[in-house]
């Protein structure tokens, strides 16, 4: 069975079981949040030690072909000018479609968590190279390591060939650990579906947000159906778009319902190999980069919600200074 169809089949059993044993006390509530958490972990367990031995062997191999300079420029380009389109396209969206205001409510904001360059610096490069393979959530440091391993070894070829081997080894065996493990995923979409589920009736129930439901929808459709396809068609000269689409159903469906980037790159890694027929040393390479800095989906929400909470809260226009500043 094809693993989307897994995933799909978990999915709905989410959602039967959030229509139909919904919880309703604060226990049953914890004891949901506790299975889901725990199937995340589950479905990430493996990623750490694929990722640092597999991009190692990336790096090795980029730099040794001279062809390292060459992916970086175009792998940050294009993360650069996606998330810039989707940042665009979610603020045309809602400038151009006036929707209901947000009521204003007396509710206790939370504390505003501030962002400490200090503190990202001190992760990206912490006392021993060692601790970047303790973190399993943010995977930069981790990333540099293997980066930094790979392209010390393709340095001296000579002198690393016996580590090359190893690692090239290791990242094939953990691979497959990978693989079993999104197969066992599939029954953790169950309680990640039914999580969602709650989620978002209780969204719905309220009103409050639909206006921006339907508007966010609806530019998933046009990025989805009509602006990605024809990237794919006049920029990478793919005579079938969709079939590039209908090869990332299932980490799409991960991602989407889940909201976790690193759990969506361990299906992107193993669809990118085994469907899309990408390279390993690219598709090491890549979508660990756009998992860690692509943020177009999230650029376009931002700009969109900030728009709505403008005109929410003021009764002025937006003037174009004010539109470049956003």
């Amino acid at each position: 069975m094809r693993i989307w169809l897994k995933y799909l089949i978990g999915i709905a059993i989410g959602l039967i079981s959030a229509l139909v044993f919904s919880p309703s006390t604060a226990q049953g509530q914890a004891v949901l949040d506790f299975i889901v958490e725990i199937a995340v972990r589950f479905g990430r367990y493996a990623l750490l030690p694929v990722l640092f031995f597999s991009v190692s062997i990336s790096f090795f191999k980029l730099r040794d072909e001279k062809l390292l300079t060459k992916a970086s420029l175009w792998t940050f380009s294009v993360i650069f000018s996606s998330s810039f389109a989707l940042m665009l396209l979610g603020l045309v969206s809602a400038l151009a479609i006036k929707l209901p205001r947000i009521p204003i409510t007396t509710e206790k904001a939370s504390e505003a968590s501030s962002f400490a360059w200090q503190t990202l610096i001190t992760k990206l490069f912490p006392f021993s190279g060692f601790e970047s393979l303790m973190d399993g959530a943010y995977l930069l440091p981790c990333f540099i390591f293997a980066g930094l391993a790979g392209a010390g070894a393709a340095s001296d070829k000579n002198a690393s060939k016996a580590a090359v081997g190893l690692f090239d080894s290791l990242s094939k065996v953990f691979y497959i650990v990978l693989s079993f493990f999104i197969e066992i995923f599939a029954v953790g979409m169950i309680a990640v579906m039914c999580r969602w589920t709650l989620d978002f009736i209780s969204a719905v129930s309220s009103g409050v947000y639909n206006g921006l439901i339907i508007m966010l929808t609806a530019d998933l459709f046009i990025v989805a159906f009509i602006i990605y396809p024809l990237i794919l068609r006049f920029l990478c000269h793919e005579m079938h778009p969709y079939r590039v689409l209908y090869a990332s159903i299932c980490p799409f469906l991960v991602a989407f319902f889940s909201g976790d980037t690193n759990l969506a790159l361990v299906l992107n890694l193993r669809h990118g190999k085994e469907s899309l027929g990408i390279k390993r040393r690219i598709n090491a390479f890549s979508f660990p980069l756009f998992s860690i800095f692509g943020r177009g989906g999230a650029a376009l929400i931002q700009a969109a919600g900030f728009v709505l909470i403008l005109r929410s809260y003021s009764s002025l226009g937006i003037p174009v200074l004010d539109v470049l500043w956003i």
